[in-house]
């Protein structure tokens, strides 16, 4: 079912740009559609793309974890027994990444790891089951045997 959403997202998105021009007015940009789609459903889907609140929605640049967490436990985080856990750790997220904006951008050390402590091995939370921590953060062991290399090729240029 993600796959088939993340298709049609994809033509949508195709499918606006393909047809859609800024430098065209309105009336100019619903005469060019695909054949197949009908004038009305182009008009609305048009009416939607245009919408404050949609160009709100695609900013452009990635998400953060943080904000990621809130967005998708928000009804997870309304049924815990304490709302003041609901409210600190949302507080919390929000609070970070108002103080350092670093803390937005996907690390080992983002607000959400700040937060919630440190990952578990194998897994890393707000981005669901598939990705593992070395696909998703650099990996610091790989970084170091890079640097092994340097040492030993500037150790061999001083040896001659």
């Amino acid at each position: 079912m993600q796959r088939i959403g993340k298709l049609w997202k994809d033509t949508r998105h195709n499918l606006y740009h393909k047809c859609y021009k800024e430098t065209r007015t309105f009336e100019k940009n619903l005469e060019h559609r695909l054949s197949g789609i009908e004038e009305n459903e182009w008009k609305g889907f048009l009416e939607y793309r245009q919408k404050e609140e949609t160009k709100d929605k695609e900013q452009g640049r990635p998400i953060g974890r943080g904000k990621l967490f809130i967005i998708t436990h928000k009804k997870k985080m309304a049924r815990i027994f304490i709302p003041d856990a609901r409210v600190v750790s949302v507080k919390a997220i929000v609070n970070l990444e108002r103080q350092d904006e670093s803390s937005k951008y996907l690390s080992q050390n983002d607000s959400l790891a700040q937060v919630l402590g440190k990952e578990h091995p194998g897994r890393v939370r707000a981005l669901g089951a598939g990705p593992c921590p070395t696909q998703v953060f650099d990996n610091t062991a790989r970084q170091l045997s890079g640097s092994g290399e340097q040492m030993k090729s500037m150790r061999g240029g001083l040896q001659n």
